[in-house]
């Protein structure tokens, strides 16, 4: 059965913020969760989780955090997006491990009545894409490290080489 939003107060029948939030300092996000909530009864939501890096990512954080900030403009988190996209690789895997669906709390019926319940606390999900690469990315630095420590024990048996590095060190 299709999801039926219906009409409302707000402009927007959907709002969608997709890995955007982390970009914006912590200091700006509860105006930022203001304004989407503004926007729309219903809000398709994702953003960045800690440690998923990426180009100035200032503010990442686990759902719950949004969830929360989402709550206190009465909006309720449906974790019902993930779990059915989870396997599919015409996703991105930040896409499948973050998603999430804000609505209303006078809005929520819509999707209680199709069975769907609301979370509180969303869980805190790594994809294992993003694992397996955040697993290369500390095997080629300990790689790194290891062969910088042997050309670093290299150096300084020759004397001319660990003047030299200390030179440049300092």
């Amino acid at each position: 059965m299709p999801l039926i939003w219906g009409g409302g107060a707000k402009p927007f029948s959907l709002a969608q913020s997709l890995e955007v939030a982390e970009h914006l300092y912590e200091k700006h996000a509860s105006n930022f969760i203001k304004l989407l909530t503004s926007l729309s009864n219903i809000i398709l939501f994702s953003a960045a989780i800690p440690y998923q890096g990426g180009t100035h990512h200032v503010n990442e954080q686990p759902p719950t955090y949004w969830a929360e900030l989402f709550a206190k403009e009465g909006f309720v988190c449906f974790d019902i997006l993930r779990e059915k996209n989870w396997g599919n690789e015409n996703i991105e895997s930040w896409y499948k491990q973050n998603i999430l669906l804000f609505t209303h709390k006078n809005k929520q019926e819509i999707l209680l009545n199709q069975g769907f319940k609301p979370v509180l606390k969303p869980l805190y999900l790594i994809h294992p894409q993003m694992w397996e690469y955040k697993n290369k990315e500390i095997a080629n630095l300990l790689h790194s490290t290891r062969h910088y420590r042997k050309l670093k024990r290299f150096i300084a048996k020759i004397p001319f080489l660990k003047t030299l590095y200390h030179k440049l060190r300092n």
